[in-house]
């Protein structure tokens, strides 16, 4: 996150490393390349390759070359149930692929296009949208089963508003109306037990409750503290994911608590708390290291 870089934010070269990259639950945001790719490239000799990109979060990078979001020049064997949104280039603005199965995928909002492709087979499931004046471009092969804006020749797609909860705040999840729940693949079906959904994250019918699961596009985590070493106070950046209890604790360096400065309820977001260098008496505590603990639902950090 917030690299500014050559080529953007990740780098894979085949060359260097071998072919062989799996990818699960990962965020990519807010870095730029000055020439190139602006969140990840993925690419090199190796054009066959074992890539798999699974629930991964890529969104608000920015190129003025190619490629916003991904540039991915090995074919992927997997490309599923990933969000890239909100990214920008001065050429493929979303996602520039050679690439083969791809499955639950949400591309949206990028600029100037959501979607620039050598070839691409083996596409269900896509919700292709927002508010790039050209989806696609290049060569896109029988996809089927998508929600495409403009429309798209293929089995089962469709051209409706996907009606997502929230995606100006990343919250790409389907309302209840979404026309895009049970209008996947037929052969397919969601955790759920029902049939499959269009796009990166599925409704699920048995609770009706869209509010439950974690926000797309944040993650929970302590993510900065500073200055460190620190004399005589530290700032703690911490974001939370969901709605729920949480705590933030410091302990020494025996796992004696020192002072819990954060104890309440949290909703999703970026948070600071500053430590003074005192514990819970008031007094002032000796030099050394300390340890942050973070606790939010059934997550310890």
């Amino acid at each position: 996150s917030h690299v500014v870089n050559v080529w953007g934010g990740f780098v894979v070269n085949y060359d260097l490393v071998g072919p062989g990259l799996h990818m699960r639950n990962c965020v990519i945001s807010r870095n730029r390349g000055n020439e190139n790719i602006g969140g990840i490239y993925l690419g090199g000799d190796f054009y066959f390759t074992s890539v798999e990109l699974i629930r991964c979060t890529i969104v608000h990078n920015s190129t003025p070359g190619i490629g916003g979001g991904i540039y991915e020049a090995a074919r992927a064997q997997r490309f599923d149930s990933c969000l890239v949104a909100f990214n920008s280039a001065g050429e493929g603005g979303g996602v520039v692929f050679f690439f083969g199965g791809n499955s639950n995928n949400t591309i949206y909002g990028n600029t100037p296009d959501n979607l620039d492709i050598e070839v691409a087979t083996g596409v269900r499931n896509l919700i292709l949208w927002g508010d790039s004046s050209i989806q696609v471009t290049g060569n896109l092969i029988y996809p089927t089963y998508s929600n495409i804006q403009g429309g798209y020749p293929g089995e089962g797609n469709i051209d409706e508003d996907p009606m997502f909860v929230d995606p100006e705040n990343l919250d790409f999840r389907l309302r209840k109306d979404s026309p895009c729940i049970d209008a996947g693949d037929p052969d397919l079906t969601d955790p759920d037990g029902t049939h499959s959904d269009m796009g990166a994250f599925y409704y699920h019918q048995e609770t009706n409750d869209v509010a439950s699961a974690e926000r797309p596009g944040r993650v929970t985590q302590i993510s900065a503290v500073y200055p460190n070493p620190f004399n005589p106070e530290a700032t703690i950046r911490y974001e939370l994911a969901h709605d729920g209890p949480v705590t933030l604790t410091l302990y020494s360096v025996l796992g004696r608590r020192v002072r819990r400065l954060v104890a309440g309820t949290g909703s999703p977001g970026e948070r600071t708390v500053v430590w003074d260098g005192r514990d819970e008496a008031g007094r002032h505590c000796g030099s050394g290291g300390y340890t942050v603990l973070l606790e939010h639902g059934n997550i310890r950090m």
